[in-house]
């Protein structure tokens, strides 16, 4: 679908998103972070529990492996989201199917949606992240899941930011 662009603007980030719906939302920002830095705030669960407030974050990060956030209900663990990790490669990409398990969609795989993160060191001491979500239109409950996505993102991304700037981890190279 084709919308007028919107651009969200932040003085460290922006979302792009569309008046109608598309298939996928990007996110680009510079963050003031060595790309170590930035990549153990969206690997390293500790960090992750963090950032996404009341989520724990269960995953090694490798290809083929499975990802499950959940949060405490009733002294037990609820999964919200899971998928599996498609690509990685340290610092530079991680890219994984999504999928919430508690909108009663039917866990298929034509209901993941893909999401990518990808590194590039700006060699000042700042890395620009890029965040795509895509397959929006082909997954049932499209609209509201990017909606959702939408919102999370504009209350997440700034915390990721600042946890990530916060980090202080130097490149070995």
């Amino acid at each position: 679908m084709h919308g007028k662009n919107q651009k969200l603007v932040n003085p460290s980030f922006h979302i792009t998103c569309c008046v109608q719906m598309e298939n996928s939302i990007h996110i680009n920002t510079n963050i003031p972070a060595e790309p170590e830095s930035v990549w153990q705030a969206i690997t390293n669960p500790e960090h992750l529990n963090q950032i996404f407030e009341e989520l724990q974050c269960h995953c090694e990060w490798t290809v083929g492996t499975k990802i499950q956030f959940t949060r405490q209900q009733d002294e037990h663990d609820l999964v919200v989201e899971k998928g599996e990790v498609i690509r990685v490669s340290a610092q530079n990409l991680l890219e994984y199917t999504s999928f919430p398990t508690q909108m009663g969609i039917e866990d298929d795989l034509e209901n993941y949606i893909v999401v990518c993160y990808i590194l590039l060191d700006n060699y000042d001491g700042t890395t620009h992240l890029s965040i795509t979500q895509k397959g929006y239109n082909y997954v049932e409950g499209g609209l509201d899941r990017y909606i959702a996505a939408q919102k999370s993102w504009k209350k997440y991304l700034p915390k990721l930011i600042e946890h990530a700037s916060n980090l202080n981890i130097k490149s070995k190279a």
